[in-house]
């Protein structure tokens, strides 16, 4: 099983990559950061140490070296620059007519334990891996832990998106395993799957406990860099809304987003406010907490407590209809980003226990943050 600081230090050699690691550095890395990185950069990992530490350093051969440009001589006079060219009445200038736009998609999906054992499962994933291989940023909630399935599974997830994309290069990084009790032995993980050309991973944690309460199926949080933006995001999968766990589900959701609201060691010590960040005197921080809420808009609007729900309406995410996938932001960077949200019905919805198979019994939902450059936060 991949641990978190595995995952964040494979996430940290890739996006430099592997700059500065020649085959005594790989050598000396565990055992699971080489074959998480082997997952994202070939097509198959070998099973032998060594054979993964030489294919490594034939894939590094092929990614981008990091160049400085040679600074001219001091001495040197900077040629005058050009006349500015007067524009017509019948000749456009060349300035653009919007300004540069920064964007952000990111895709949340319960991937009920990404079951790829069947040809039609495999497929199902293709498909759907192929329709999103440009997005920025996936996370999947609901993946097992168990060491074999996580492995093959999400393997076949970052195989399978870095076979589609058109640019850049996909990687995984998962949370820690947790249960929907401290008795339950069939844990589970959040994955986060991301471009290393646009997203950057700074840090990451699992949040096993809020205010003292054990969180079931511990959310992942992920504090990431996207041109320059300082972005947390918190994957979410709350205990389901059935007569026997609802109460559990109403303490949880209210108390993980209040208490992210005030307890900033739940944000990596990032301000949540507008305010905040002036009196920190460091850019603004948009906080992104997405899932499977297995809560209708209405009662996330009512638990709050500083944040906007993306979905406000009853359109369905579930195959049962209901709306219980939903993305929430800190309410100030509704002042800071252009935010869209879309739900991506899947034309083939899976019903394992009627024998159907597919991807997944819950919609993709995508939601798009942009805001022109240049805008000072």
């Amino acid at each position: 099983m991949l641990r978190i600081s595995d995952s964040e230090t494979a996430a940290v050699i890739l996006n430099q990559n592997l700059w500065g690691y020649g085959e005594k550095r790989l050598a000396k890395l565990p055992p699971e950061v080489v074959v998480h990185l082997c997952n994202a950069l070939l097509h198959e990992t070998p099973k032998a140490p060594a054979a993964q530490i030489e294919a490594l350093l034939r894939a590094k051969k092929r990614l981008p070296v990091p160049t400085v440009a040679a600074a001219p001589p001091s001495n040197a006079p900077s040629p005058p620059p050009p006349p500015p060219r007067p524009a017509s009445a019948s000749e456009p200038d060349d300035e653009p007519a919007f300004r540069e736009v920064t964007k952000l998609r990111i895709v949340s999906l319960n991937a009920l334990k990404l079951r790829v054992e069947t040809e039609p499962q495999k497929m199902a994933w293709q498909k759907l891996f192929r329709a999103l291989a440009d997005e920025d940023a996936i996370v999947l909630q609901e993946i097992p832990a168990g060491k074999d399935l996580f492995h093959r599974r999400t393997s076949f997830a970052v195989e399978a998106l870095n076979t589609h994309t058109t640019s850049g290069r996909w990687a995984l990084l998962a949370s820690e395993p947790s249960g929907a009790s401290a008795a339950d032995r069939c844990t589970e993980c959040h994955v986060l799957l991301y471009q290393t050309r646009a997203v950057e991973v700074v840090k990451a944690t699992t949040l096993h406990l809020v205010s003292e309460l054990r969180m079931c199926h511990a959310p992942l949080a992920v504090h990431l860099r996207c041109a320059g933006h300082d972005i947390v995001l918190v994957s979410v999968h709350l205990p389901p809304d059935t007569t026997k766990r609802r109460a559990d589900k109403k303490v949880q959701l209210k108390l993980l987003l209040k208490q992210y609201a005030v307890d900033s060691s739940l944000r990596f010590d990032l301000p949540f406010t507008n305010k905040g960040a002036k009196d920190a005197r460091r850019g603004f921080v948009t906080h992104v907490l997405l899932g499977d809420w297995n809560s209708e808009p209405a009662e996330l609007k009512e638990a709050g407590a500083g944040f906007e729900a993306l979905l406000r309406g009853a359109v369905p995410t579930t195959s049962g209809g209901k709306s219980f996938d939903n993305v929430l932001v800190n309410r100030d960077a509704l002042e800071q980003w252009s935010t869209s949200l879309e739900i991506l019905e899947l034309t083939k919805t899976a019903n394992f226990a009627r024998g159907v198979d597919g991807v997944s019994d819950h919609a993709v939902v995508r939601t798009t943050l942009s805001r022109s450059r240049g805008v000072t936060v």
